[in-house]
């Protein structure tokens, strides 16, 4: 039996046993997927994925939030169908869900492909102005699916996986109006566009996160696109685009002006925004990040935006690293106050075991009073330059830069944040990211963490 591949270290799930068999979670390497459009039902998905198991056992397709599973697999080139099952996360409660596995077992000394077939969940109909979404957010049920994004349409990894992604999207023979008659939104690169075919490339650094890809009709699509000047003499300038579609009701001039806005601001706080551009998909009622691109929604312009520096710039590895971008956007929505007392509230953002995606809700509570804590302890030191913004703010800056692509455990950012302040944090992350319950005095003022010496 070949060693086990460490993805664990990278925030990956601990593959577990079920049914009699090992289910592996594995590193893909790339992910072509084409997906074909039809005017009279469901569209149909055709994915190869290059792959290499983490250990011997059954591999892990995708998150899963289906029944049943209805996939064709075939592997390596060969002709049988080895067929696909559903098989539940070992953890219960709200956050529970299923994963979709291969049933052969696979060794994991190789790089294997596997062709998947399957029709997609969604039927995407000719009547409707917003023609395909890829997102978290179901309408038919009026909710969001915690956190599934590019895999609840495609197979993809968890976020701790980041691979080189192609989406070419067909409209097959007959469907009324083809590529031509739509207008495709993505932070991805479009490769090629022809009457009934578009495709799109996504960056190797992406993780399943990561993704945005709208298509709408040409007629149905009301935009405003600008160019955004850059902060610190960049030449390049950042180029926002503001949609929306009469179903989605957005409001389109009043998102683009608090654009505007919130990249100035974000720029002079945190630097240079991330991406050269920026999608914003305008509409009532929700609002969600990607990767230099947001749904967005009256009210949450510029938290969206900030995800583009913290949770689509840095990555969460998986629903325990969620709370780091949730945190510090929160805490910048209500002002960015510092706060000389520590929390005195126990939570467990940080430590529910990397089966959970979602991110945990007590994130809302912890959020300004954890955030305003560092940072009041951070700017008791000096600046590094005379004249120069806080030291929290420096600090801030230097983790989007050194964790700009790459997915964070919640003890990575505590450690980056130790090795740039010098100082010890685990009794505070202790608390309040990782669950644990205070002893002695819970209103007791969290005492200044002492300098480490060399």
């Amino acid at each position: 039996m070949a060693l086990p591949i460490d993805l664990t270290s990278r925030g990956a799930p601990e593959n577990f046993e079920s049914g009699g068999k090992q289910r592996t979670f594995v590193k893909i390497h790339h992910a072509r997927h084409e997906i074909t459009l039809r005017p009279d039902g469901p569209a149909e998905i055709v994915s190869e994925v290059r792959f290499t198991n983490s250990e011997e056992g059954t591999p892990i397709i995708d998150f899963h939030l289906q029944a049943a599973s209805n996939a064709r697999v075939r592997l390596d080139g060969a002709s049988a169908d080895l067929g696909a099952e559903v098989v539940p996360a070992p953890i219960e409660g709200p956050d529970a869900y299923t994963y979709r596995v291969v049933k052969k077992v696979v060794d994991a000394d190789a790089m294997h492909l596997a062709e998947i077939r399957y029709p997609a969940d969604l039927a995407f109909a000719e009547d409707i102005p917003l023609f395909f979404e890829m997102s978290d957010f179901d309408e038919a049920r009026g909710k969001f699916t915690g956190r599934c994004f590019l895999d609840r349409y495609l197979p993809a990894n968890l976020e701790f996986d980041q691979h080189p992604v192609e989406i070419a999207l067909n409209w097959a023979p007959g469907a009324e109006l083809g590529a031509a008659a739509h207008t495709l939104f993505s932070n991805g690169r479009v490769v090629t566009s022809g009457a009934n075919r578009v495709e799109v490339s996504f960056p190797s650094h992406f993780n399943s996160s990561s993704p945005f890809l709208v298509v709408a009709k040409k007629e149905a699509v009301h935009s405003l696109r600008f160019e955004h000047p850059r902060q610190l003499g960049d030449p390049r300038p950042v180029e926002v685009t503001t949609f929306t579609t009469p179903s989605q009701r957005g409001q389109v001039e009043e998102h683009a002006a608090q654009a505007f806005t919130a990249l100035r601001d974000l720029e002079r706080w945190l630097g240079p925004f991330p991406y050269d551009q920026l999608l914003l998909f305008s509409r009532r009622g929700r609002s969600m990040e990607y990767a230099g691109a947001a749904t967005v929604s009256d009210g949450h312009v510029s938290h969206e935006i900030l995800h583009s520096y913290f949770g689509r710039g840095t990555l969460a590895a998986n629903g325990d690293g969620g709370w780091i971008d949730e945190a510090i956007a929160i805490w910048a929505d209500a002002g960015r106050r510092r706060c000389e007392g520590a929390p005195v509230a126990s939570a467990n953002c940080g430590a529910r075991g990397a089966h959970h995606r979602r991110t945990s809700p007590e994130v809302v509570a912890i959020s300004e009073p954890l955030i305003g804590h560092l940072a009041y302890l951070i700017d008791q030191d000096p600046p590094e330059e005379p004249g120069s913004s806080s030291r929290f703010d420096e600090v801030l800056r230097q983790i989007s830069r050194i964790a700009s692509g790459r997915p964070l455990l919640a003890t990575d950012f505590q450690r980056i944040l130790e090795s740039l302040t010098q100082h010890r944090y685990q009794p505070l992350f202790a608390r309040c990211v990782y669950g644990e319950k205070p002893g002695g005095n819970r209103h007791e003022k969290e005492r200044r963490p002492r300098k480490a010496t060399h």
